[in-house]
């Protein structure tokens, strides 16, 4: 490859969005972009010459080089070609959702691996907003139904209520206790009207 299609290969993969990896069949890393280098924390000479492993947390971490030295032996393929998301691990220990995808070449009689990795944390928390507002809007649904139904029973509660005193008008202790019904009643009614009334995210869903 000439020096000029090589220089520009390389500022191809320096400049990609993504992070792209490169290893060998031993699992060594032989390049590392600047992209990668972002999304794990680490330097490009803190990672080549070491095993990908480092940038994946248990168990893909100890299952990564028997996965490989499996694909190697019996061409079984379970993410090379295919792609799947996992997640990988940062040098400061926090983990993160990607998505990877694997390809494989060969340089001259070498085998080659190459990866690419599209980290998925943006993606998952707005799809984590979208859940939690679903989630609010059937609860808030749900409370809108529940407190207009209440009203309704709490309404014909207080028109049997009101017969009952009539009938009950010559028994003060009973009066009493209808009495105090009704007060409940009325602070319930209260409550239901200040909820409805509220402007909360919930109830405008």
């Amino acid at each position: 490859m000439a020096n000029d299609e090589q220089a520009g290969l390389e500022s191809i993969v320096e400049t990609a969005v993504d992070g792209i990896i490169t290893i060998n069949e031993q699992g060594v890393v032989e390049s590392f972009n600047l992209a990668a280098e972002l999304l794990f924390g680490y330097a490009a000479d803190e990672v080549i010459g070491h095993n990908v492993s480092m940038l994946m947390p248990a168990p893909d971490r100890h299952q990564h080089d028997n996965y490989l030295a499996n694909y190697l032996a019996t061409g079984e393929k379970r993410i090379i070609g295919i792609g799947r998301e996992v997640t990988g691990l940062r040098q400061d220990g926090s983990t993160f959702p990607m998505r990877l995808s694997v390809g494989e070449f060969w340089f001259g009689e070498q085998r080659r691996f190459t990866g690419i990795v599209h980290d998925l944390t943006e993606p998952k928390r707005a799809e984590e907003r979208a859940l939690q507002a679903e989630r609010l809007a059937a609860i808030g649904q749900m409370m809108t139904v529940l407190t207009h139904e209440s009203r309704n029973l709490l309404q014909i509660c207080r028109a049997n209520l009101e017969i009952l005193e009539m009938e009950i008008a010559d028994r003060p202790a009973a009066l009493e206790c209808a009495s105090r019904i009704q007060t409940a009643q009325d602070k319930l009614t209260h409550l239901f009207r200040d909820f409805t009334n509220r402007k909360d995210p919930i109830l405008l869903a």
